[in-house]
């Protein structure tokens, strides 16, 4: 099954520029076409800019839906369509449309192919807005297949979007001009000057610029610290080259950003960590630069893992199928509409500490609004997780209040998630984020039944954090299963069929030499489990017990830590109680 997914709106933050509540509000208009005598013969379009890698460029077969054939779209004339992809550094023209057709099956990166422009259609044909002669919505795109944002990537000889402002030569000399560095940025900047041209040719006196959704970086996700940084230089140029194109101040034009899929490529273990970490990027680019959304599209699957293999549940292993990818366009219509001229300030985010402490660290907004709000705001929800090395010293705003409401955990992870309230923010609100670093307690291992485990080896003991749960993988054989640890001298019991522990309450074992000592106890398989039915079901006390410490294997709930009060019983409640 595939997984469907609730849109919701996640974090924009102002740092450095002023946010333009008339450019939120009512778009961004060319000045310079002829003006008509009255408003309502000035002929209109509302452009929606698409931009990015193969997702956005338009790479879902037609017919890659559950009925396996493609399903009939009629196009409406309220929504139409101008641009292309795949523009190459050696001169090849790419596929661009330029004839203002109607959104339709085609408007991908072949005629069997779309893009998320065909949900957004969709949405936008059924506004009456749009209906008459005199206002059009305009799909503008220019994108290409496996592009990277950055200066050495040459997928395909696509170039790549590494921007302006980091050039260190002009790329727009002629001479230059096919130079990788920058290639598809400069491309995306001259078409839509070629647009605004054929659009003015077409009639249209005025141009309102919606906003840029931006759908990309699956190229980038084995860099995602150097990928906030260089992303978030070129959504602050396109907006500099928007405003030098019309003449309008554009610093705050909306950039909605998509999550890529946590399981784009494979939906291995570690390929979903790869894209999980580059769509916490995604998030922190939208705490550094003005007026960012993202919209959570992560769980639309592409890949599932199916009788230990993948599979492949998109149009193919890196692109969505034909249903997701038109919901993915409804998706980020609806995340435009929830900011389209309601918002009214943004909270921007900063961070003291090291380089290593803020790249771990992820800040999110979790209001309707994400890191921005709106006249009757009260309460700004926020979330602040940092790897297992650093803590949280501080989290403090320039003129509201926070509260912390509480601290607790994600299912299978070890690190903390601490969750604020944030109220009274004024426009131009600053969250600061003070990080340190976190006490280390070194971990002793030992164990018996060697004849029915492997000790896990001291070189590869992971050491413990403060504040954090504690995770330990055992190693029994065959023949064997774990029976028990010791804490420190308190026993925690093992369970059926788990190698991997996740201790929630070992800190109030820790010895004075702030050193936690794990013994492991392995028996052979069939007594062990023997003994644990027996404990489970209260036919066994074992004497040896001194204490407890709650645990669980590695994606269960972790349990409370509970007073041993018999054996029997802590076995009990251990089995079926959640934090």
């Amino acid at each position: 099954m595939q997984l469907r997914k609730i849109t919701t709106i996640v974090s924009a933050a102002v740092l450095t520029v002023a946010m333009s509540i008339v450019g939120f509000a009512g778009g961004f208009g060319v000045v310079g076409y002829a003006k008509a005598e009255t408003e309502a013969e000035v002929k209109t379009a509302d452009v929606f800019m698409i931009a990015g890698q193969s997702n956005a460029a338009g790479s879902t077969r037609k017919d890659s839906n559950s009925y396996g054939y493609e399903i009939t779209y009629r196009p409406k004339e309220n929504v139409l369509y101008y641009g292309g992809t795949h523009k190459t550094i050696e001169g090849g023209a790419g596929r661009y449309l330029r004839d203002f057709r109607p959104v339709q099956h085609g408007c991908g990166y072949t005629d069997n192919h779309v893009g998320f422009e065909i949900g957004m259609a969709d949405v936008l044909n059924e506004r009456d807005e749009y209906k008459g002669e005199n206002k059009k919505a305009i799909i503008f795109k220019s994108a290409a297949g496996g592009t990277s944002v950055m200066p050495d990537k040459n997928y395909n000889n696509f170039g790549n979007w590494y921007p302006e402002s980091l050039w260190e030569e002009n790329y727009w000399d002629s001479s230059l001009y096919n130079n990788i560095v920058g290639f598809q940025y400069r491309v995306f900047i001259d078409e839509f000057k070629r647009f605004l041209e054929d659009a003015k040719a077409q009639g249209f006196e005025k141009i309102n610029l919606k906003g840029l959704f931006w759908m990309q970086g699956e190229s980038d996700r084995n860099n995602p610290d150097k990928y906030v940084d260089v992303c978030s230089a070129l959504f602050k140029d396109f907006r500099a080259q928007f405003t030098k194109i019309i003449g309008e101040d554009c610093s705050s034009m909306p950039i909605y950003v998509g999550e890529i899929s946590e399981t784009f490529s494979s939906a291995v273990p570690t390929s979903i960590e790869l894209n999980r970490n580059l769509i916490a990027a995604q998030h922190k680019i939208a705490n550094l630069v003005p007026a960012v959304f993202v919209a959570e599209l992560h769980d639309y699957a592409i890949n599932a893992i199916e009788f230990g293999q993948n599979v492949v549940l998109g149009s193919d292993q890196s692109h969505w199928n034909y249903e997701d990818i038109f919901s993915i366009g409804k998706d980020f219509i609806a995340l435009y509409d929830k900011v389209d001229g309601k918002v009214t300030g943004s909270v921007s985010v900063r961070y003291d500490g090291t380089k290593a402490a803020i790249n771990k660290t992820t800040l999110k907004f979790d209001g309707e609004y994400g890191a921005n709000f709106c006249d009757d705001t009260e309460v700004m929800p926020f979330t602040v997780k940092t790897g297992e090395r650093y803590v949280i010293q501080s989290v403090e705003a320039s003129s509201g209040s926070i509260e912390l409401i509480e601290k607790t955990f994600n299912e299978g992870e070890i690190t903390p998630v601490y969750k604020y309230n944030l109220t009274g923010m004024k426009a131009d609100e600053v969250v600061t984020v003070t990080l340190g670093s976190n006490k280390k307690i070194t971990v002793n291992i030992s164990g018996e039944g060697e004849d029915y485990g492997s000790i896990p080896s001291q070189k590869t003991v992971e050491d413990a954090f403060v504040g954090c749960k504690y995770a330990l993988e055992t190693y029994p054989f065959s023949n064997g299963a774990l029976y028990k640890f010791e804490l420190n001298g308190h026993t925690v019991y093992g369970q059926k069929n788990v190698s991997k522990y996740i201790f929630d309450d070992w800190e109030q074992y820790v010895g004075e030499d702030n050193e936690l000592n794990i013994k492991v106890f392995y028996g052979e398989k069939k007594e062990v489990n023997q003994k644990l039915d027996e404990i489970a079901s209260g036919k066994n006390d074992d004497p040896e017990t001194t204490g407890g410490c709650s645990c669980a294997g590695a994606g269960s709930s972790v349990l409370p830590l509970l007073s041993i009060i018999g054996a029997a019983l802590v076995f009990l409640i251990k089995r079926r109680n959640t934090l």
